[in-house]
């Protein structure tokens, strides 16, 4: 079966000062067609290259989690049998760093609520990333996971509605003033980045990383940088928003975390600076699982960790659209939502690199 991604792009500029620069780019990089299908009266432009991968572009007049009602019968329409989503889009924020190319996966990490979540995908797309600013000579920026988030809550949406889109999705974002956001190379590295979503990379030690800031180094730098073995991360849970993660529906919100993320994980990774119950937490889900729990120090020198097999880490994980809901004792778990949520990284106006390159 050929891999598919669908990448989204909000194309009114007063709503979205990025994702349109982004999708020019892409238009003079690749071989784009207009497709029968239209959304919001753009057509579904496409390519696919010469290994076979087909991806999709989508313009929408809208910033998708600000009319669901819209726009997610179309995702679940149209792109319901690809591989990977991403919304392209801006960050921004009272304290969000500047110069910043960054990605996150989906989830509301105070409700215990996650969309899936694709490893493999995000790690080849924050090492593309990785090189084309390098390659861009985008030296005053850099390239970061973002802790997990949906901005459909800050619009009062529910974040129940994650459980309904079964494509892992995540959000690609330059931040985060609008000198970046108008960055003619920024959006090039982007552009050139999304269809390396599909590089494959090698094997990898997925980590479910908990703790820590929104922009955590700790985590960051070893999936940028560390290449024995390689590690991956979906799922961040930052410590601003783990405050009711010593709770009774603790376990059961951290089980469906874990069954999000496609393959399963190799470990958990908490910042040392976590609370001793979110600590012990983690690890009595370790031992569910059959996974170590480590401290991010160690992620130093991962050559000396005990990692499971292959085979045990598959065990870490149910096939999604079978994965377990969080606990109905939590307020946010509730079976039969009938619709499904993109997460679009933009909220208001505050939300929060070679030469001769080939595309």
């Amino acid at each position: 079966m050929k891999k598919r991604a669908v990448f989204i792009f909000c194309g009114n500029l007063e709503k979205d000062p990025v994702a349109a620069g982004v999708l020019k780019q892409s238009q003079a990089l690749f071989p784009l067609a207009e497709t029968s299908q239209f959304v919001d009266g753009h057509p579904v432009l496409t390519w696919e290259r010469p290994d076979g991968a087909i991806f999709y572009f989508v313009t929408t007049a809208e910033i998708i989690s600000d009319d669901y009602a819209h726009y997610l019968p179309i995702m679940k329409g149209l792109f319901a049998d690809c591989s990977v989503a991403g919304l392209v889009n801006w960050h921004a924020g009272g304290n969000a760093p500047d110069k910043v190319l960054c990605v996150h996966t989906t989830g509301d990490v105070p409700s215990g609520q996650f969309g899936p979540a694709s490893p493999a995908a995000m790690f080849s797309l924050l090492r593309a990333l990785e090189e084309f600013r390098q390659g861009l000579r985008l030296h005053d920026f850099r390239t970061s996971i973002e802790a997990t988030h949906w901005s459909g809550v800050q619009n009062g949406q529910d974040p129940r509605l994650l459980l309904d889109y079964t494509v892992p999705l995540m959000d690609i974002e330059i931040g985060s003033c609008p000198t970046s956001y108008g960055d003619v190379r920024a959006a090039e590295a982007v552009a050139r980045a999304l269809p390396r979503v599909f590089d494959d990379l090698g094997p990898f030690k997925s980590l479910l990383c908990v703790g820590g800031m929104h922009f955590e180094p700790a985590f960051n730098d070893p999936v940028l940088n560390t290449t024995d073995p390689l590690l991956g991360a979906s799922h961040v849970l930052p410590n601003q928003w783990l405050e009711t993660y010593t709770d009774e529906g603790t376990q059961g919100r951290l089980l469906h975390c874990v069954n999000t993320i496609a393959g399963g994980i190799d470990a958990i990774v908490f910042h040392d600076n976590l609370k001793g119950a979110v600590k012990a937490q983690l690890r009595t889900l370790a031992e569910t699982l059959g996974v170590p729990a480590i401290k991010h120090q160690r992620l130093r020198m991962p050559g000396t960790i005990e990692w499971p097999t292959h085979d045990h880490r598959r065990q870490t994980s149910l096939k999604w659209g079978s994965h377990e809901k969080p606990a109905t004792g939590h307020p946010s778990a509730s079976p039969d939502v009938n619709n499904s949520s993109e997460f679009n990284g933009a909220s208001q106006c505050l939300r929060l690199e070679n030469d001769n390159l080939a595309p």
